[in-house]
């Protein structure tokens, strides 16, 4: 098979991005631009699957390849580009949305010379190129907004650091997983700026925000397909990865009940990485899907919420909806599907991810991890409720709501897996998933935040109760374990918090 479509395809977004420059005071041209774009681009990707041999280009001493892997992962990049670009059409005056899609395609281009990289000198020159461009649109993006902007950007530049592992990880054979491992942490974990509510459904930041864990997917799947980890590998990897899955978990509670979308996204990218050192490549791009597209869920329902009750007009056919229909809403069904896909149920993405990373914990004795991570998840997953109360206001979703809720289908599609599900999966497998997903939804409903499931825990063990020595002692250890836990809690919030973290995941990893 010819690498030609996908060189076209290369070609298309950059020639769309010049257009759209120069087609700014044409508005036909440049809706037409920012639209047929990305579908032909898409059309392009779906009408060439690659075969076997796979299709290499080789220019200039540079090689580029398209792998299955490679050609999943552009898909995510292609998506997220029309999803960009509609919201563009959607929010932005005709002035404004031409820079920032040149903007989106600019990154979408630097990021494919990177995901098709096919050795390691092509694929630092890849990340160089992404990070460059990246730390340029997102420079950009900081002199338009105030100027708190540039402090909660920190560095722009911030992913031309991991050029510089990943370089190692080429040269260093030995450390090439190490190295490879590193890089990717930087893309996963370096851009900590968290959109405010104003933010959600800005193209040019759904662009900034989901890319780097597309390319760090890349580097990952790079460093599987060269090496094969070994136990110390293992261990490394098992500890970054709850380490981000920790520290998103953290900062998603915080920031609840409000959307904490790049919280939310390092959080699942954290369970990606694990999933991918345990599981393979396949669980990694399912993993990439899960951490991209389900934090833009409820950031795009966050930037249309539905009609409050207070302005619906106090009819008696308003009144006499059902329940149902005024809880029905395009922020709450939003909040629905990156519940279902975040809880690893069937037909979504979230199951190849959890079902094999808990399997391989079953198969190989890790039941202590298993069961720590679960817990963990079924907090993030009441995070996740409990920051979705803010989408799903009850109130009447108009005619105008439900078509631009239309986008949601989007990253919907993105989410779908609808391949067989595999008989090899235990039961036990499956129960921890319906325990997570019932327990995150218990949590969810019932609380508000990890301080006030701190303080009615507290509460309740404090209650005069009968004078009972059994009792007597209960309470006494209750209240010994929640002030344990705030004591904990005050550590870890401290400057030194995420180093505690981690050395209590490589204590964890040590004792099992």
């Amino acid at each position: 098979m010819s690498f030609a479509p996908y060189a076209a395809l290369w070609l298309v977004l950059v020639v769309a991005a010049a257009i759209s420059l120069v087609a700014g005071r044409r508005p036909r041209l440049l809706v037409a631009v920012t639209l047929v774009a990305p579908l032909l681009a898409l059309s392009l990707w779906l009408s060439f699957h690659p075969d076997d041999p796979i299709p290499t280009l080789n220019v200039f001493g540079r090689q580029w390849a398209i792998s299955t892997a490679a050609w999943q992962l552009t898909g995510i990049v292609l998506l997220l580009m029309l999803t960009a670009a509609v919201c563009s059409i959607m929010d932005r005056p005709i002035g404004r949305f031409a820079g920032q899609f040149a903007q989106s395609a600019l990154l979408a281009a630097a990021s494919l010379s990177l995901i098709w990289a096919a050795d390691d000198r092509t694929r630092v020159m890849g990340l160089a190129l992404f990070a460059a461009v990246w730390g340029g649109v997102a420079l950009l993006v900081a002199r338009e907004r105030e100027s708190t902007e540039v402090d909660r950007l920190r560095f722009p530049w911030v992913y031309l650091i991991a050029v510089f592992p990943l370089w190692l990880a080429g040269v260093l054979p030995a450390g090439r997983f190490v190295f490879g491992l590193l890089a990717a942490t930087i893309l996963i974990a370096g851009h900590r700026r968290e959109n405010g509510r104003s933010d959600h459904g800005n193209p040019t930041l759904i662009m900034l925000d989901g890319l780097p864990l597309v390319v760090a997917g890349a580097v990952l799947v790079a460093t599987l397909f060269a090496t094969m980890p070994s136990t110390p590998d293992i261990v490394i990897g098992t500890a970054i990865g709850l380490f981000l899955l920790f520290s998103g978990l953290i900062r998603v509670w915080r920031q609840s009940p409000t959307p904490a979308t790049r919280a939310t996204g390092l959080a699942l990218a954290g369970i990606s990485l694990t999933a991918a050192v345990w599981a393979g490549q396949e669980a990694l791009v399912a993993g990439i899907r899960l951490a991209v597209f389900v934090p833009l869920l409820p950031g795009l329902a966050a930037s249309f919420p539905a009609t409050s009750a207070g302005d619906q007009p106090a009819d008696d056919a308003a009144a006499a909806r059902p329940s149902l229909m005024r809880w029905l809403t395009p922020g709450s069904l939003a909040a629905l599907i990156a519940y279902i896909v975040a809880a690893g149920l069937p037909l979504a993405v979230g199951f190849p991810v959890l079902a094999s990373l808990y399997e391989a914990w079953r198969a190989s004795g890790g039941w202590v991890l298993l069961i720590v991570v679960a817990m963990l998840w079924s907090l993030l997953l009441a995070a996740l409720i409990i920051s979705s109360r803010s989408l799903g206001n009850i109130g009447r979703a108009d005619r105008d709501t439900w078509l631009r809720g239309a986008i949601l289908l989007l990253p919907v599609i993105g989410l779908l897996s609808l391949n067989a599900i595999p008989s090899n999966v235990s039961w036990l497998v499956w129960a921890v998933i319906g325990v997570t997903a019932i327990g995150g939804l218990i949590i969810g409903l019932f609380g508000s935040g990890i301080d006030s499931l701190a303080g009615a825990l507290h509460e309740a063990l404090t209650l005069p109760q009968p004078a009972d020595r059994v009792m007597d002692g209960i309470r006494r250890v209750g209240n010994a374990a929640v002030g344990g836990l705030a004591d904990a809690l005050t550590i870890l919030d401290g400057d030194y918090g995420l180093l505690w973290i981690l050395g209590l995941i490589l204590l964890l990893i040590w004792i099992i």
